[in-house]
């Protein structure tokens, strides 16, 4: 027998099904238009309106300014680690902390125990509005950190 209740949940449930395939169908045309963008300084209109409908759908937006960042820097050869740390402060004997501040759209970032890997950390602090901001946390986290360099 059907009720009413058990309608009315399947077709949410279609309606999500339907939204989350439009969200991953427009966020490739993003991905697509991003890329051309940073490489030709052409075509800005159409990034901005795909962002505008991602938003109207829902889309998890820190998610999209991520993609974007991540399709910049992969497009000009930049790093978003804009400073990194070594500390062995409540480490097991031999292992290292690697900490990693991460400058995102909303500012910097600290990502402790970062795998370059992933690209994030497995805890972390920020955003935070400088860089140096930034640096004074992670001393007062684990003042024993040593600066490392870093590739640009």
């Amino acid at each position: 027998m059907f009720t009413l209740q058990g309608m009315r949940g399947n077709v949410e449930l279609i309606t999500e099904k339907i939204r989350q395939e439009a969200i991953e169908e427009i966020l490739e045309k993003f991905k697509e238009a991003d890329r051309k963008y940073y490489h030709t300084g052409e075509d800005f209109e159409t990034v901005r309106d795909l962002y505008k409908e991602l938003e109207r759908l829902g889309a998890d937006i820190e998610t999209v300014i991520d993609i974007d960042l991540h399709i910049r820097d992969e497009v000009f050869g930049l790093s978003p680690v804009k400073a990194m740390y070594h500390s062995t402060t409540n480490m097991d004997d031999g292992y290292i902390n690697h900490i990693a501040i991460i400058q995102e759209a909303n500012g910097f970032h600290n990502h402790f125990l970062y795998d370059e890997d992933k690209g994030k950390g497995a805890a972390g602090t920020g955003p935070f509005t400088t860089l140096e901001e930034a640096r004074q946390d992670v001393i007062a986290h684990y003042p024993d950190a040593v600066e490392q360099e870093v590739a640009e």
